[in-house]
Formats: structure tokens, sequence, C-alpha cells
């Protein structure tokens, strides 16, 4: 459950207290739950479903970088450009060409 609640709520996810709080367990128990299921931290795994829909949205629905930044939960342009070129090694702009 809270695995679906990250990927719906991409552009502005819940903290971690308050996603606790919605899937009915404490924020200890949630993130040793989560770590031990998926093998991921709550994180790392936000972090993968941002960056494999900025790819699609960069090559499959033509967006701006701007507009990726927005959707994926990014406030400004730049920070995700960092994030994006962090984990795939290569810059959003570069990714398009």
């Amino acid at each position: 459950m809270a695995r679906h609640i990250l990927e719906q709520r991409i552009a502005n996810p819940p903290t971690q207290k308050e996603l606790a709080a919605e899937v009915l367990t404490s924020e200890s128990k949630l993130r040793k739950d989560f770590k031990e299921y998926f093998s991921v931290t709550i994180h790392d795994y936000l972090t993968r479903v941002r960056m494999e829909k900025a790819k699609n949205y960069l090559l499959a629905d033509k967006k701006t970088v701007y507009e990726v930044a927005l959707l994926t939960g990014y406030g400004h342009q730049n920070n995700f450009s960092s994030a994006f070129k962090k984990y795939y090694g290569i810059s959003p702009g570069e990714l398009k060409m």
C-alpha cells in the first residue's frame, strides 16, 4: 500500500511520518518493513520511480525538462537536472538528443 501511495503521488509525496499514518503503522516499522520487502529504502525507491517516470516523460511524451521537473516533484529545474545526471550519468538534455 505504501508503494502504491508513493507511485501515485510522486509530484508531492508524503513524508515518512505522513506515509506511516496513512498505512496505519509507525515510521520505524514502515522503514524496516519497506526495506525488508523491497530491498531498498523508501527514499531510494521514490528516487527510482521519479527517474523512471522522468525518462519516460522526456523520451515518450517529449516534455520539456522544466515540465518533467514539476511532474516528478522537483521544485527547481536545476535540482531535477542534478538528480537526473547523478542517477543516469547524463543530463536530461543529453538524453533528448
